[in-house]
């Protein structure tokens, strides 16, 4: 009898054990270590973890929001660097750079940025909730800020228009048509939930100093669950930019 316990105390051990089954992007937007991402890249996991200055640290998903694809993870951890939020968003044409750890296992750890400008202030559908940029994203991008040369976010970059999808529809391979959830929707979503922004404006004159604002307050996520979820997760095939193509232990 106590043998067969715990071998079924071991068994449920390792069906609960966490693992790191994808990553994504995220960014502090308040002084109390509020982070926000997509709902796609948070919304899957048990606990994000993310590595600081080469410590291991855990987040708790706080809230998400499937229609909009946004999520607010928050730990222990507090960043005295935080972004601020264009709560009226962006303007057309502006330029804009776009931060995040794209495809980190093929390329390196470190925080990539892309340029580029707001080519639309509604996504696909007329949806004004999001906006269309001409910065590449790639996977691992989801979640990341996409900031103005004011300094302050414009966007949440959520996805790029698949290719192999519109290879499918139109025989035709998109160039440079990106995604991210509006500034506005972001605020909305942040004050619904008790988080207090700021919109302050910053003098920035290039990409250089923006890239030492945006660097430090972004942050590499990784999503923790189950091999159960993770499995369950690669039949839907809808989290295909998040997921890896096996779990891996946190290192």
């Amino acid at each position: 009898k106590e043998e067969e316990k715990r071998q079924a105390e071991k068994s449920k051990e390792a069906d609960d054990k966490l693992y790191v089954i994808g990553s994504g992007t995220g960014f502090f937007v308040s002084s109390q270590g509020h982070i926000v991402s997509n709902d796609h890249v948070v919304g899957i996991c048990k606990t994000v973890a993310s590595k600081i200055d080469g410590e291991l640290k855990y987040f708790n998903i706080l809230k998400t929001d499937e229609v909009n694809d946004l999520g607010i993870i928050k730990g222990d951890y507090k960043s005295p660097n935080f972004l601020s939020i264009k709560t009226d968003g962006a303007e057309y044409g502006e330029d804009i750079v776009a931060f995040g750890y794209p495809l980190a296992n093929e390329l390196s750890t470190s925080v990539k940025l892309t340029r580029g400008i707001v080519s639309s202030l509604s996504g696909p559908g007329n949806n004004y909730s999001e906006i269309q940029i001409d910065a590449a994203i790639q996977p691992g991008n989801s979640g990341g800020p996409v900031l103005n040369m004011e300094g302050q976010v414009v966007g949440v970059a959520s996805s790029g228009l698949s290719k192999l999808y519109m290879l499918e529809k139109s025989e035709y391979i998109p160039e440079n048509v990106n995604f991210a959830v509006a500034a506005p929707t972001l605020a909305n979503f942040l004050k619904a939930n008790g988080v207090n922004i700021t919109n302050r404006k910053y003098g920035i004159n290039n990409t250089k100093e923006l890239a030492k604002l945006g660097r430090p307050a972004t942050l590499q996520l990784f999503c923790m669950n189950t091999k159960k979820a993770f499995q369950q997760l690669k039949e839907k095939q809808k989290h295909a930019d998040v997921l890896f193509e096996k779990v891996m232990d946190i290192r």
